[in-house]
């Protein structure tokens, strides 16, 4: 009796999972991209931030490529706030026309970076700040698209962030995760009229609204997650661009890929837990935004966890079942709820993912659960120091994405 309870409080939660990814992912299907109608004069002026911690190996690449914006060159700057860089990197980047910022910290966080940056933003002379990782890359027409929607009235958008590389089995399985990362928690969504969660980079703000927004934020990790809430409280919707490509550098092995999860999953629980009574107020108010990012984004495991738990309970399920005869409805229950999930998974992927390579990379999934499962257990302390992940990868290697070049 007791067995059959504890299954069904799980059933309950995992029931409650798939639901909510469910709902997801048929909203997604129904997102309307919003594609530039005119390809004018450049009206919005940004300011292009870029933390960059220790990223020697990637920054120059990554900052020439910026430059290359079908936009007015007058409209724009790209600035690098340098923590930790080398000297000689720094006296590149000033060469090529990036505007540095050399900033140094006990303890480094890309808050504290983008803050003392933003300090120094005449607010009469730039409309909109951009925030990118050092590793990544825009597509030409990128603040093309970001310009549409500032003129519409956005003040918050999300671009579309894809993989830059898709080289190695663990970056594939890890692309795949952005594409439904951003069906879910993005386009989803979008298409319903809520706001689409923030990533940590591809971002755009009113400059105004951006300062005021992170003045406040003291996160060591998971800042955009903090970030994005406040953001909701003072009014604002996150608009998404589906077509507005920032090509991010994908994790190609085990220990990046277990330092970087490791971060994002202490923040999560960190940031579900501080926020839920504040969430619940929201919603009583009548404001589900602030309570679908703040508690339902943070609340259910992440899908490797999820995908292999469903499994993992559904063959013990059948086996209890033959053995002593357990109620026929559970075990039917859990082999639903893991083919559903694992339809939810394969929907947002494009054609042109499924290849020998990706299926090879499906054959690691079960490593990949062991090491999720086992980070849980290592969550102590992970939100109080940054967790750094180095990047070594230039150019953009990923066919699924076919860039547009004109203006």
């Amino acid at each position: 009796m007791m067995f059959q309870a504890l299954e069904l409080v799980a059933l309950s939660f995992f029931s409650l999972t798939v639901i909510y990814t469910v709902f997801n992912t048929f909203s997604g299907l129904f997102y309307k991209k919003k594609s530039p109608t005119s390809k004018g004069f450049s009206i919005t002026s940004f300011c292009i931030l870029i933390p960059a911690f220790k990223e020697d190996d990637v920054i120059l690449d990554s900052v020439s490529n910026t430059f290359k914006q079908n936009y007015n060159s007058q409209q724009f700057d790209v600035v690098v706030i340098a923590d930790q860089l080398k000297s000689e990197t720094i006296k590149k980047l000033k060469k090529i026309g990036a505007k540095v910022i050399e900033v140094s910290f006990d303890k480094s966080t890309k808050a504290k970076s983008l803050n003392f940056a933003l300090k120094q933003l005449d607010e009469t002379e730039r409309d909109a700040v951009v925030i990118l990782d050092a590793d990544n890359i825009l597509e030409p027409n990128f603040l093309v698209k970001l310009d549409q929607e500032f003129i519409s009235g956005s003040k918050v958008v999300q671009g579309k962030r894809v993989a830059k590389n898709m080289d190695t089995s663990m970056a594939i399985l890890d692309s795949v995760s952005e594409i439904v990362n951003n069906h879910l928690f993005r386009k989803g969504p979008a298409a319903l009229g809520l706001s689409a969660s923030l990533i940590g980079s591809g971002m755009a703000f009113d400059l105004i609204e951006i300062k005021s927004a992170l003045r406040s934020n003291k996160a060591v990790g998971g800042f955009d997650k903090v970030l994005q809430l406040q953001l909701i409280e003072n009014g604002h919707t996150i608009t998404y661009l589906d077509d507005a490509l920032i090509f991010d550098e994908k994790v190609d092995n085990k220990e990046n890929f277990q330092n970087q999860r490791r971060r994002w999953l202490a923040s999560q629980y960190l940031y579900l837990f501080k926020f839920f009574p504040k969430s619940l107020k929201f919603l009583f108010n009548g404001n589900f935004d602030y309570f679908n990012i703040g508690v339902l984004h943070n609340l259910f495991l992440p899908r490797v966890l999820n995908l292999g738990i469903l499994y993992l309970l559904m063959a013990i399920s059948i086996i209890t079942n033959l053995l002593v005869q357990e109620p026929v409805v559970f075990t039917y229950s859990w082999v639903t709820l893991a083919l559903v999930y694992s339809l939810c998974i394969v929907i947002p992927l494009p054609r042109k993912l499924y290849s020998k390579d990706l299926f090879k990379a499906f054959f690691s999934l079960p490593s990949t659960f062991l090491s999720m499962a086992l980070l849980m257990f290592r969550l102590k302390n992970a939100d109080k120091k940054f967790i750094h992940t180095k990047h070594n990868k230039k150019g953009i290697d990923n066919s699924l994405y076919e860039i547009d070049n004109g203006v």
